[in-house]
């Protein structure tokens, strides 16, 4: 397995990752969208691939210079549960500790216990509050 900087060409494979896991947006995930995070930070958007088959994804979005968010993290169905997304993680910590980043945070379903355990494993605190994601759509 290899771990690297997705590519625009990945964008049908991340996009099925995603709406198995029940994450796909199509404004958030749109082919433009991710275009525009990797031209702005090539490794904004990592990918897991075993073989040339894409298995993983994660986006990492920056919050100034010292903090960042994981976001999207999702693996292909047959690939669960096998660390994939643990050495994922582990990936994206080591390449913003490298930028400087001092704290690597995200959202969370707080009604996922499954998904509370999996961070919680891997030493992520929780605020232990129940969060909601409210948004607006500009005009164009």
């Amino acid at each position: 397995m290899k771990i690297r900087g997705y590519k625009n060409s990945d964008y049908s494979s991340v996009k099925l990752i995603l709406k198995q896991s029940d994450l796909y947006d199509e404004i958030w995930d749109s082919e433009e969208n991710l275009k525009g995070m990797i031209d702005k930070n090539p490794e904004s958007i990592l990918v897991t691939e075993d073989n040339t088959k894409l298995i993983a994804v994660i986006y990492l979005i920056s919050f100034g210079s010292k903090v960042s968010f994981i976001f999207r993290l999702a693996v292909k169905k047959e690939y669960r549960n096998k660390g994939i997304a643990t050495k994922l993680v582990e990936f994206a910590k080591d390449v913003l500790s490298k930028k400087g980043v001092s704290e690597v945070g995200l959202f969370a379903d707080a009604n996922n216990k499954q998904l509370y355990r999996f961070y919680n494993k891997r030493s992520f605190q929780t605020s232990n509050k129940h969060w909601i994601y409210l948004w607006k759509k500009l005009s164009q």
